[in-house]
């Protein structure tokens, strides 16, 4: 008798798993896209590193994710180790391949416009995609909130009417996600790391005088309301806060 030939049967483990975000640079002299790689599991180490190399070459991204490591010995601790890949903002297209140690390789697309930032897979063993598409930031806005949770007995919506009085809302980008904020129906804005309790605006201070005009305002609030918190940042980076 003849016994048939089996394929091997090849079992591939994956001891981690990372999240891909797609992001977008607003330091002044360092705008740009990038991807951020990081563990999707907390790490038990606070001093835990990502061991990533990578290379852009002929439209094609390579990157090799070689595992966590420690700087040194192991500090007791929480931590999600990240690392980010610049990816500079000239519109074009670039094939992805995403290494996962000896055994995983997943490909996929990166494309780049003035307009957004999309990412797209074909495989994607031990990753997820924390968002597959973010719109650009435009020049010219500011977004950010005034926290409800520990406002006490101010009024935040009066004094977000106020704001709203004298620097104009914008209520004509395209619904989605820009990274730092995502425009829902509506014109709703929900600002990153916010939560839900707070009272979010999206603002025109393409005239600084408009910027300089806010943060004014919000001195005059904390000056008549301690207990008052708020987060505003411009489409380069700067912020205001308390």
């Amino acid at each position: 008798c003849q016994k048939d030939q089996q394929e091997p049967v090849i079992i591939t483990s994956i001891e981690q798993a990372f999240d891909i975000t797609p992001w977008q640079i607003l330091e002044p002299g360092h705008e740009g896209y990038e991807l951020i790689i990081s563990t999707s599991e907390e790490q038990e180490c606070s001093n835990s590193l990502l061991d990533i190399a990578y290379d852009l070459n002929g439209g094609v991204l390579e990157i090799d994710i070689l595992g966590v490591d420690t700087d040194g010995d192991c500090i007791p601790g929480n931590s999600y180790p990240t690392e980010n890949i610049p990816l500079g903002n000239d519109p074009g297209q670039y094939d992805l391949v995403i290494k996962i140690g000896s055994n995983i390789e997943n490909t996929g697309r990166i494309e780049l416009s003035a307009e957004k930032m999309s990412l797209s897979m074909n495989e994607s063993s031990g990753i997820t995609l924390a968002e597959n598409q973010i719109f650009d930031v435009p020049d010219g806005i500011t977004w950010g909130y005034l926290d409800n949770r520990v406002a006490g007995t101010t009024d935040l919506t009066s004094l977000a009417g106020i704001i709203q009085q004298e620097i104009e809302m914008i209520n004509g980008m395209n619904e989605g996600n820009y990274g730092y904020f995502v425009i829902g129906d509506l014109h709703s804005v929900e600002i990153k790391d916010a939560g839900p309790a707070v009272t979010s605006m999206l603002l025109d201070v393409r005239d600084l005088a408009k910027w300089q005009r806010l943060k004014e305002l919000l001195a005059e609030f904390e000056g008549k309301f301690p207990d008052i918190q708020y987060e505003f940042t411009r489409w380069d980076g700067l912020q205001v806060w308390n």
